[in-house]
């Protein structure tokens, strides 16, 4: 609706905007290389739809340096085999749109569009409608991507999961008092090893759980899953994911992690309180 309705325009480049931003989370960037970086579109043509945008602020691909064209390019086969995995789709449209002619809708900043399809996607919504149809929360999608993201490119095989459930005022389930960390299985989207590592009935994948920067190598990834399932296994309890005076009752590690959840969460879960 803020696509279709206008809302305000923003100051300056969108994509530079960004880039100079501490959260990474906020600003939807996936990944961070050394000359370029991965971002969600938030208006996607299609779900798990992202670029790959050069840090420079540049308009024309003949302006940008070979190096650069280079990172991009090696970054082009693990991003497919990342959305293919936690999407499941059966093909993609790659490619520039130079100049606002061209259809840019950023023309002042190159960038490589990646767009995922399915067979019979394109029906008559966007060809006679003129309307997307994305059948996933943009912050869900980018838990999933995210993750899979830091298992392709950096080699993570171990996921934190926070497990909320759908109170009022939702608790967070902690296993021997800590939080769940799930291996993924190889080959396989890290969103499915969790979902049946703890044999979980219904999921809705509410947000990324690690670390705002996505430069940050120290702090565990994860999911935010808000499920009515009992977690598979013993040792299981439920605490208040909005403490009080409970705080006390969890170690300072688990309330470090859960304060850091609670603060990238999209503003939906705040309103649950």
């Amino acid at each position: 609706m803020r696509y279709i309705s206008g809302g305000p325009s923003e100051d300056g480049c969108i994509f530079c905007n960004r880039l100079v931003r501490a959260n990474d989370i906020e600003s939807l960037i996936l990944h961070r290389a050394e000359q370029c970086f991965l971002i969600m579109n938030l208006f996607p043509y299609n779900t798990g739809h992202l670029m790959i945008v050069p840090n420079a602020h540049v308009a024309e691909i003949d302006n940008i340096e070979p190096h650069v064209i280079a990172e991009m390019a090696r970054l082009l086969p693990p991003v497919v085999r990342a959305l293919r995995r936690v999407l499941g789709c059966d093909g993609f449209n790659i490619g520039f749109n130079q100049g606002a002619i061209a259809g840019a809708g950023v023309a002042e900043h190159l960038h490589q569009h990646v767009v995922p399809r399915w067979q019979g996607d394109a029906n008559f919504m966007p060809i006679i409608a003129g309307t997307m149809v994305v059948p996933e929360l943009i912050p869900s999608t980018y838990a999933k991507v995210r993750n899979e993201l830091d298992a392709e490119i950096h080699g993570v095989s171990r996921f934190e999961i926070i497990l909320i459930d759908d109170a009022d005022n939702p608790n967070v389930w902690l296993r021997d008092d800590a939080v769940p960390v799930v291996v993924a299985a190889p080959e396989s989207p890290v969103w499915t090893s969790v979902v049946s590592s703890f044999k979980l009935q219904d999921t809705e994948f509410i947000g990324y759980s690690g670390a705002p920067s996505t430069l940050d190598r120290t702090t565990t990834p994860g999911l935010v899953i808000r499920t009515t399932s009992l977690p598979n296994g013993s040792g299981w309890r439920r605490v208040p994911f909005f403490p009080h005076d409970q705080a006390d009752s969890i170690s300072a590690g688990t309330n470090e992690i859960l304060l850091r959840v609670r603060s990238n969460l999209a503003p939906w879960i705040e309103s649950r309180r």
